[in-house]
């Protein structure tokens, strides 16, 4: 072609010319030669690599360097390599070509490919999770969206959860109270423009009070003998429950006590039979044999000097007094936790301690705890219903302020959320300020009358368990 025609196309043209003659010179250099510096991980990389050079019948080449203090090789066997030619005395500065080399980095390879293909495939079986997750609410949300009734749909899952969980709830010694207590968590009582829909603990609450109300009377006197009646009966419910409970738990501590005392007891006897056969023993201090003797056996003993000396001897005096110690701080231990369990279920302090159960047999201490959690309770029972008690002196002003109204459900329900709740002291970890903290949340108030603690107060000394007459009082009643 003639070049007065290639027009506007003349840059082009010898752009192209220009790499056409490159290309040979390149061919005539023996085509592009790609180093790598390391290999990777994936033979696929080192591949495409490779196939740099070479393309399309391209003359061409590769060279790949290793060194055994690369990532791969250190991980993988490169050390083996490196110690077997320091036996062979080879000089590090000479390449090394051998097949173990390229078979090493090859079965390097062929184990890290395998390894990220586990993690891709763990990977992808929680996406596979997600997924169907991810396709099943997004199946709900386009059923709600477009389904005009969801009656029976939801129906179905509540069918189906309480089928679930009931049996289970069930099968334990506390499962009905945790069973309400997940019912009212799941659908507390709601108020909205109005309308008032108690939850279902309430609502047998509800059933409970018109059964048991009076039918003589003023409406406020008959509706205040029912609540202080459901009241007097929830509480006791609660107190034959954590009884039950306590008197449970001493009896699965006295077995692990039992348990412990005997593997201590024995690990004593051990101890002393290695003293009279140990040689170095009479070589130690006898202080240090104590403390070895006290980390065997987890008790802290305490010795005179002399019979710290007497002890590799196995005295019989020596032994049953290590014995008794060991007891003491056996039973110590159990009671502090029963302690601990007691108080942190009563929500309150009982005042017991450790020391005042020295002394005693196991039967002597089961009996010293129920009792003082009997009296725990005669103390509450008279501090929320006794003549000057809290639930008696709150009922009164909502009772008043009700009028007429005081026998409808609405007000019925309120009534019941009020007395559900407490006050108590509390701390402010962000302020460093104490104060009182209501508690549950105020969700039902009676029109007119202020949220607890604002124009009356309940004071510190009604205690959290107020919260929980609501679900007791229905196993006071049979309900549960």
């Amino acid at each position: 072609m003639d070049p007065a025609l290639y027009g506007i196309y003349e840059e082009q043209v010898k752009a192209f010319f220009d790499y056409i003659k490159q290309m040979e010179r390149v061919r005539e250099l023996g085509g592009l030669h790609v180093v790598g510096s390391e290999r990777h991980e994936a033979r696929r990389i080192d591949n495409q690599l490779r196939g740099r050079a070479a393309r399309q019948g391209d003359p061409g080449s590769s060279r790949f360097y290793l060194s055994l203090e690369d990532e791969l090789m250190r991980l993988f066997g490169g050390q083996q390599v490196e110690n077997l030619f320091k036996r062979l005395n080879v000089d590090e500065n000479l390449p090394i070509e051998h097949n173990l080399v390229g078979r090493l980095v090859e079965q390097s390879q062929t184990r890290v490919e395998g390894n990220n293909f586990d993690v891709r495939k763990h990977l992808l079986e929680y996406d596979d999770v997600l997924n169907s997750q991810r396709k099943r609410i997004y199946s709900q949300r386009d059923m709600v969206f477009t389904k005009e009734d969801l009656s029976e749909d939801v129906d179905d899952m509540l069918s189906t959860e309480l089928q679930q969980r009931i049996p289970v709830a069930l099968k334990d010694e506390g499962g009905p109270w945790k069973l309400l207590a997940y019912l009212e968590e799941i659908q507390p009582t709601i108020e909205y423009e109005n309308i008032l829909y108690p939850s279902f603990s309430i609502r047998l609450l509800l059933e409970e009070i018109k059964r048991n109300m009076p039918d003589a009377g003023e409406p406020a006197s008959r509706l205040r003998a029912a609540l202080l009646a459901l009241a007097e009966r929830s509480l006791q419910a609660e107190k034959d429950h954590l009884v039950q409970g306590i008197r449970t738990m001493l009896e699965k501590s006295e077995e692990a006590y039992q348990e412990q005392l005997k593997d201590r007891l024995e690990t004593l006897d051990t101890f002393l039979e290695g003293l009279e056969d140990d040689e170095e023993a009479s070589r130690r201090r006898p202080s240090e044999v104590l403390a070895q003797l006290s980390e065997q056996v987890r008790a802290p003993l305490k010795l005179s000097t002399d019979e710290m000396r007497l002890l590799p001897e196995n005295n019989r005096e020596i032994k049953e007094n290590i014995r008794r110690q060991i007891e003491a701080a056996s039973l110590a231990i159990t009671v502090n936790r029963i302690i601990a369990a007691v108080d942190r279920r009563l929500e309150e302090s009982t005042g017991l301690r450790a020391p005042q159960f020295q002394n005693l047999d196991w039967q002597d201490v089961r009996e010293q705890i129920i009792q003082t959690v009997d009296t725990a309770f005669n103390k509450r029972f008279d501090r929320l219903l006794g003549s000057e008690g809290q639930i008696p002196h709150d009922l009164d002003p909502h009772l008043d302020h009700l009028g007429e109204g005081v026998l409808e459900e609405n007000n019925i329900i309120r009534m019941l959320g009020n007395m559900a709740q407490g006050t108590r002291l509390a701390f402010d970890r962000r302020t460093h300020r104490q104060g009182r903290e209501t508690f549950p949340p105020p969700q039902l108030r009676l029109p007119g009358i202020p949220p607890d603690g604002e124009s009356y107060s309940a004071g510190a000394h009604r205690r959290s368990n107020r919260a929980s007459f609501r679900r007791s009082t229905l196993f006071g009643t049979g309900l549960g």
